[in-house]
């Protein structure tokens, strides 16, 4: 009996699923020529156009979620080092996420600043980076 309904149940969908989606990392940027004038916050995603051939191929939605997932994992590990007195921003996910917001900066910008956010948290702010590698 218990085999069967175990069966059963497994065609059914478990829809805790869903239940568990939350909004996930938001990443802002900020950016300028001086560490007292820098802009304000802004998104680092900016919404991408939608379009029927993006259901074949999608190069730069396919980068997005690359980027996003590394911005995931910085916060992951992020909340791991909180415990350590060991540098961060040595670390090869913070040494990701840092390039992807350099390549991000417009031209004439000497320096940038990222932030994660969750909700309306800020989890990680970064310190202020030069745009020259």
């Amino acid at each position: 009996m218990r085999t069967s309904w175990s069966l059963f149940s497994s065609l059914l969908p478990n829809w805790r699923f869903f239940g568990d989606v939350s909004a996930g990392v938001r990443t802002y940027y900020r950016y300028g020529t001086d560490a007292n004038s820098l802009s304000d916050w802004r998104p680092l995603f900016a919404p991408l156009p939608r379009r029927a051939w993006h259901l074949l191929i999608n190069p730069q939605g396919t980068a997005r979620l690359l980027a996003i997932s590394d911005f995931s994992r910085l916060l992951g590990e992020a909340q791991a080092f909180a415990q350590r007195s060991e540098d961060f921003a040595s670390t090869v996910s913070y040494l990701v996420a840092e390039r992807h917001v350099r390549a991000a900066v417009p031209e004439g910008s000497t320096l940038f600043q990222f932030k994660l956010s969750t909700n309306r948290d800020d989890v990680l702010v970064s310190k202020i980076h030069g745009v020259a590698p």
